[in-house]
């Protein structure tokens, strides 16, 4: 299913006169000696993603609720990606990491 999300996504992106510039003039920068700063920034990238679940799980702690890092971890990803994702996405992000604190039974007040 991935695959194929990737494939049509891919493909539009590709047929879009503008998006093919833009897709040709990112891959034309590209260095295989500039691999070692991707992986650099994969791994700062991660410990920023684990700090921010940290801090959930100190804020949620304060007030009594407890949920295990993996849980937090995993909101925090899907979080980050809607708000990066969508128009505006800070406010659906937020809206939707309460939905879930809400699920996993953090009072209202706690989750907001």
């Amino acid at each position: 299913m991935g695959i194929v999300v990737f494939g049509t996504v891919l493909t539009l992106v590709l047929h879009a006169p503008s998006a093919m510039s833009a897709f040709i003039s990112a891959f034309s920068h590209f260095r295989v000696g500039r691999l070692p700063w991707l992986g650099l920034a994969a791994v700062l990238e991660a410990a920023s993603l684990a700090s921010a679940a940290m801090v959930q799980r100190q804020l949620l702690g304060a007030g009594r609720s407890v949920l295990p890092f993996p849980t937090l971890a995993g909101l925090t990803v899907a979080s980050t990606s809607i708000g990066d994702l969508l128009p505006a996405g800070a406010a659906p992000a937020t809206g939707w990491m309460v939905e879930q604190y809400r699920l996993r039974r953090v009072p209202t007040a706690l989750a907001l």
